[in-house]
């Protein structure tokens, strides 16, 4: 449950292949810099891909960033980025978009729409690393975007002292849309409305208020997480007072209901030297706790499953799996190679794709049997960045783990993923492959045979020629920040996705649509960069060019 940040302005070089771009990804340093040795024994080894929210998660916000200019570049900040647009009933489709003028001076900001037909809207605009000087102001909204009011004087450090709060994030409740919790972590205070955000309460509490998670059922009932102190908290009263529940943890979990009560925790506690920790399970306001596992080195709850890992002689780190709240087990995976990571790519359709890295230039992707115990080899060479083995600058940018797999929503079986090429790190190109058998057997993407204008495209497989698609590697990177693989329960088969065809991934991609779920593609809009998303069911694709903001469009799929 960590917020993920980018941040940092990208790099004046041209690069011209992703080949370059690899070896910043690939190369491995001794790790973080550590503050001190007790966060040095934190360094996880354990990940999950998470395609819906864990229970307690708070609304999804949308973010908006832009790249702060060069002095003599000029730029657009919040104030020119923030537009709502809304479908048009005229017959070309042009939109109709309402401009409203924030005055705000910030390049980063966060989006929530209530929803539940409420015309409530919150806008939090902030620096990207806020630093002693920073600021930040709270708009809201309470006519869908036509006006805004600027409600920063309602969050004060000390009434009547003149100084505002710096807001550093502000999570809506996921079970009364008339609930926010907005925190200011460095002053360590937390405000809280219950009324759509027309009042706000101020409490301080006795901790860094770094993570909130919200009860599944009980509005009022919410953790906090201090990182720093390792300290977890309850409040039963919608953050008015908090109580502690436990110390060193190290993470936590909401039971999932039907498997777990909705009162359920699942603490992972540092208590031995070296980082090592106990696992148990308890009810937020209870002091009993009866233990799970121990001696582990990681803990993840991941739906039905569970894993867990610890040190074993010779090999690595050893993963171990309970389905159902069951016992763990040992996970059979075929391979004489050490093991350094694992990662959770997908844990749907019974059945886990688990990527495991053997080292600095090898991780595998693997695909279980029903239990999640047995193992067998589905892909060499999957695409992963580790967030433990990555160079010092790229860490401004990506502080999270990934594998590049996507799951094609609403389909069974369906899977996209990035495979690199066979050579030196540094060297490797990036590939796309698909499945439709959920891995077992991977083949090229087809590319089109005409491009949006008509013209032949001249790809072919049996050249050797196939597209390759952008996931979380091309999102995230500061050179490139390609809009992410999109596809959508709601609208079986449709995939949208930023690509090149060629014999690897390159630069400057165009944005591709598949109707038939990977079967065919074709090439919609060529660059620069966009933004898309769907409308009706598959019916309307919405676009706008990250270039020219004021210019959106509809795209109508017969």
């Amino acid at each position: 449950m960590r917020n993920c940040a980018d941040t940092g302005a990208i790099s004046n070089m041209e690069m011209r292949k992703i080949v370059v771009l690899l070896a910043c990804f690939l190369l491995p340093v001794s790790g973080r810099i550590q503050e001190d040795g007790a966060k040095a024994s934190r360094v996880r080894h354990l990940f999950v891909q998470r395609d819906k929210p864990l229970p307690g998660s708070p609304k999804k916000l949308f973010k908006i960033e832009h790249e702060q200019p060069s002095r003599s570049s000029g730029g657009q900040n919040v104030n020119e980025l923030f537009r709502r647009v809304r479908r048009s009933l005229d017959p070309d489709m042009k939109p109709d978009a309402t401009v409203f003028q924030l005055n705000d001076s910030h390049y980063m900001a966060y989006v929530h729409w209530a929803g539940d037909h409420r015309d409530t809207i919150v806008v939090l605009t902030r620096d990207r690393n806020p630093g002693s000087n920073s600021n930040s102001h709270v708009w809201i909204s309470r006519d869908y975007g036509h006006s805004f009011e600027n409600r920063t004087s309602s969050f004060m450090r000390t009434s009547g002292s003149g100084h505002n709060a710096l807001i550093d994030m502000f999570y809506p409740s996921p079970i009364d849309n008339t609930k926010y919790l907005f925190v200011d972590v460095r002053n360590r205070l937390i405000f809280s409305t219950i009324d759509d955000c027309s009042t706000f309460v101020k409490s301080s509490p006795p901790f860094k208020p770094d993570e909130l998670s919200f009860h599944s059922t009980s509005s009022d009932v919410v953790l906090a997480y201090d990182e720093s102190a390792s300290k977890l908290y309850y409040s039963s009263d919608f953050g008015y007072s908090w109580n502690l529940k436990d110390e060193n943890v190290r993470s936590y979990y909401w039971g999932i209901p039907p498997l777990d009560n909705a009162n359920t925790l699942y603490i992972e506690r540092e208590e031995y030297d070296g980082g090592q920790s106990n696992v148990v399970k308890t009810e937020y306001f209870s002091n009993f706790a009866s233990k799970v596992i121990s001696n582990v080195n990681d803990f993840e709850v991941f739906d039905n499953y569970m894993f867990a890992t610890n040190h074993s002689s010779g090999s690595g780190l050893t993963l171990w799996v309970s389905l159902n709240r069951g016992k763990f087990q040992q996970a059979q995976i075929p391979t004489v190679l050490a093991t350094q990571d694992f990662y959770v790519a997908d844990a749907s359709e019974d059945q886990v794709f688990l990527a495991v890295t053997h080292n600095r230039r090898t991780t595998h992707l693997y695909i279980s049997d029903t239990s999640g115990i047995k193992y067998s080899l589905s892909m060499e060479r999957v695409l992963y960045f580790s967030q433990n083995t990555t160079s010092a600058w790229l860490r401004r940018y990506i502080d999270f783990s990934f594998v590049d797999l996507h799951k094609v929503m609403g389909l069974r079986g369906v899977y996209i993923a990035s495979q690199l090429t066979q050579g030196r790190v540094g060297h490797r190109h990036i590939t796309t492959q698909i499945t439709f058998d959920k891995g077992g057997l991977w083949q090229p993407v087809a590319a089109p045979e005409l491009d949006n204008n008509g013209k032949a495209l001249n790809c072919s497989l049996a050249n050797n020629c196939s597209l390759h698609l952008s996931q979380k590697f091309g999102q995230y990177y500061p050179r490139t920040r390609y809009s992410p693989m999109k596809s959508w329960s709601e609208a079986p088969g449709i995939i949208m996705a930023t690509g090149t065809y060629g014999t690897n991934l390159r630069l400057n991609g165009d944005i591709f649509l598949s109707s038939d779920a990977g079967l065919s593609w074709h090439m919609i809009l060529q660059r620069p960069f966009w933004w898309y998303n769907l409308g009706d069911h598959g019916g309307v694709f919405h676009c706008c060019s990250k270039k020219h903001l004021n210019k959106p469009d509809l795209l109508q799929l017969e």
